[in-house]
This record gives structure tokens, sequence and C-alpha cells, in this order.
């Protein structure tokens, strides 16, 4: 037997040098006996040296061929002749030029025909690109996860049928739902009825091939019922023969967007509303202004639509929530601000009218200021006029002007224009009665209407 070992020894030998596979055969010395070219290249490699031939190896021992080798392979190598087998999956090796490989590796000792240990065997393997690769797999899996779980946006993976496969913590949050009641949903299930047809429609089309995405505006229902505006992307995933293996939805929470889309719609109804009640108010007073006072027409016209303006800007600055009594008073008093507070006395509490009250009054008072100083109190040197509002009775508001110590006061021959800004046009705007008197003394004029016809934020 051991002449017949003899005679194929050679051949062994050139088996192992040309085997496609890093092995190397060692004697107890640790004495190349065969070696894989393979086996040389890969160490070439691993300790930044030039690659061996076969023959320059044989006979050397390991530590000398590979002098960098780190320590604790020698007490490796100790072990493997000792009689034990050992092995390395993946093992980080650190070149001399401070680059690094991985290595599969295993050394178990080789036996004589009597059963002695005779030396050990070596095989290896550089696994660099597989480990490299896996690792590059297993972080951008996990980044993938983090970019899903930490989205500021919702984002699912969803079945054929519309059953979640997968959502993260932001869908949670936008349908109200823990991550294992949502799961066990389908999108159908959280869809307002209303949007439902026009989402799956979409969804058909893409199963059918003749879109590959789509994006919608829909309704949610949360599981507290409230509903929930959400901007929805969708995408699919297609498997190596072209199907959809599953769709892919980015869900952004939208409501506060169409909040404000509807009440910009709602502020633009209103602007045009009251864009026309504006128009109406200026042909109406042109109209009976022209009619009653055609030669006077230019400067009373100018006069009431500044007035008008007046009252336009007071609520422009408050944004259309109503204006201040006081604020409106002294602002339609303007010409007479020096008089305030002497000749003209303004008092009442805080209260706030809404905007329709605020236009009428608004126009009465300066009607009542332009005749004051035309013809009443405030024409002298000695007249007084009394600016008062309250509320009366808790759900009445009530304002008087009153004038004192003027030349004496007698009604007007005709009804003018300006007696319908004071007395007619106020009662109608704020549902309420005007109190209009001529006395001798001085004119008084008293407004009484319910406080929800005229006051902001009252119904």
């Amino acid at each position: 037997m051991e002449s017949l070992l003899a005679t194929h020894a050679p051949q062994q030998t050139l088996f192992i040098e040309q085997v496609p596979a890093a092995i190397a055969m060692f004697d107890s010395e640790m004495r190349y006996l065969a070696v894989s070219r393979r086996y040389l290249s890969d160490l070439a490699l691993l300790f930044s040296t030039a690659v061996f031939a076969p023959a320059q190896v044989i006979g050397r021992s390991f530590h000398e061929i590979s002098p960098d080798m780190p320590r604790r392979w020698h007490a490796i190598h100790a072990r493997a002749l000792a009689g034990e087998e050992l092995a390395q999956e993946e093992e980080l090796v650190l070149r001399p030029d401070g680059g690094a490989v991985w290595v599969r590796w295993s050394m178990k000792p080789w036996r004589t025909v009597d059963g002695r240990i005779g030396g050990a065997l070596l095989f290896s393997e550089l696994i660099t690109e597989q480990v490299e690769a896996r690792h590059a797999l297993t972080e951008s899996e996990a980044r993938f996860r983090a970019t899903f779980e930490n989205a500021a946006v919702g984002i699912a993976h969803v079945a054929l049928d519309g059953r979640w496969l997968r959502v993260n913590e932001a869908l949670c949050r936008i349908l109200g739902y823990p991550v294992d009641e949502l799961i066990k949903k389908s999108f159908q299930d959280v869809t307002h009825p209303d949007d439902l047809a026009a989402d799956v429609a979409q969804v058909e089309l893409m199963h059918e091939g003749k879109i590959d995405s789509y994006g919608v505006d829909k309704r949610y229902l949360r599981k507290d019922g409230a509903i929930v505006w959400g901007r929805k992307s969708v995408g699919c995933v297609r498997k190596s023969d072209g199907s959809i293996d599953y769709c892919l939805s980015v869900i952004e929470d939208i409501s506060a967007r169409k909040h404000a889309e509807e009440q910009v719609h709602l502020l633009m109804r209103e602007a045009n509303h009251r864009a026309k009640n504006m128009l109406g108010l200026v042909q109406a007073i042109a109209h009976q202004t022209a009619a009653r006072d055609p030669e006077h027409f230019m400067g009373c016209f100018t006069e009431r639509i500044q007035a008008l303006a007046a009252n336009q800007d007071l609520l422009i600055r408050n944004e259309w929530q109503g204006a201040d009594v006081e604020d409106l008073v002294r602002a339609q008093l303007a010409h007479f601000a020096d008089l305030i507070e002497s000749r003209i006395t303004v008092g009442g509490p805080k209260l706030r009218l809404n905007a329709a009250a605020a236009q009428a009054i608004g126009l009465a008072l300066h009607e009542l200021a332009t005749n004051a100083s035309k013809y009443g109190a405030l024409s002298t040197d000695a007249g007084s006029v009394d600016i008062h509002w309250e509320m009366a009775e808790g759900d009445t508001f009530a304002m008087n002007w009153t004038e004192r110590d003027g030349p004496p006061v007698s009604p007007p021959e005709r009804r003018g224009f300006g007696t319908v800004v004071m007395k007619t046009m106020a009662e109608r705007s704020v549902g309420g009665a005007i109190d209009l008197d001529y006395a001798a003394s001085g004119v008084t004029w008293r407004l009484t209407c319910p406080v929800a016809n005229t006051l902001e934020g009252t119904v």
C-alpha cells in the first residue's frame, strides 16, 4: 500500500497544485507538502506579498512564508496538529497595507495509514465580495426600515385586494389606529364611501397595466369617526414576470390644506357678496342724493362715500370681524376730533359691532354729524353733542345721539336721503327701531335693536 501511495504522490501533488480552490497540506512541523496555486494567489492578496510558485514554498514552513500572520494562528496550528478540527465562517484579516479581506477557512489534521497525525490540511476562501454585499444589503434594509418607520408621511404596502401588508407609525397616527388593528384592515375599510369608487377605479387601471401609478386626494375615516383628508400616491412593485406583487402607497395628511382651501373659497364668496352689497349701497346713495339734492350732488355724494370708506377701513383693519363701537364713532367724527371730550362726549361699554351693523350705524352717524355741523349743535360755538351706547335689559343694544345748546331746531320740510340713512336704512340693517326727534332744544336720535342682530359673536 505504501509503495502504491508513493507511486501516486506526484499525481496527488499535481492535483492539489492545480485544483481551483485554496488548499494547502502541511507536515507536523507546519512545512508545506503540497499547495494549490489559488491558495498562493490568495495568500499574496492577504499579506500584500508577491505570488509564490508552488516549488518556492514546498519544504518551507508556514511562518517563514507568511511572517506577518497574526500570532493567534500559532495556537490554531498547534490545536490542529493535536487532532482538533477548527473552522471560521467569516474572519476579517487586516492587510499590512491597511486594507481588509474577509476569509472563510477550516483546518483539520491528516493522518497516516497507521492513524498517526501526519500534519494539517488548510482550506480557505476569500469571501470579501459576498460579505460586503450582504452587509450592504443589511444596511440597505436597515435604512429602508428606518425610512419606512420614521417617515413624516404614511407609508403602506398593500396587497392586490386592498389589504394592508405593512404600515408605518405615521399612517397609524393619521388614521388613529394602532398597528395591530390597522394591519387587519384594507384601504377600502378606511376610505370615505363617497371617495371609494374613484380610488378603486384607479387601482383597476393599474392592475390592467394601463397606468403604472396614480395620485388622488381622498377622505379617510379615522377610528374615532372623524374625517381626515389625505393625498395618496400609489405605485406598484412588480415580479420578474411583470405581474404586480404589491402596491406601495404614500399618504400625506392634507386636512389643514383642505380646510384652508375651503376657507379661501368661503372668503371669496363672502367678498363677492359684500362687494355686490357695497355696489348696491353706493348706487342707492348716488340715486337718492341726485334725486333729492341735485344742486349739491357732488359734495354730498363725496362725503357719504367717504363715510362709507371710513367704515370699510375700520372693518378691514379688523379683518371683517366687526368694529369697536367707540372706534366707529371716532372714525365718523374724525373731522371734529378737536371737539371730542370738550363739546362732544363719547361713552359706553366696550362692545364690538358686526360688519353689517357697523356700516349702517357708521353712515347714520355721518349724517347726524353733517347735519349738526350745518344746522345743529356743532354749527355754533356753544352747542354740544352727547353720544352714548349701552346694553339695555340684557338682550337689547341702545345708542343715543343728543344735541344741546345749539340753535333752535325744526323738522325738515321734506324727507331727504339723510333721513333715509339715519332712520330707514339703519332700522332695516339691524332689525331695530329708530326714534328721530327734531326737538327745539336739539336733535335726538335713539337706536334700539336686538343684540343678536348688532354685536359680533352673538346669536
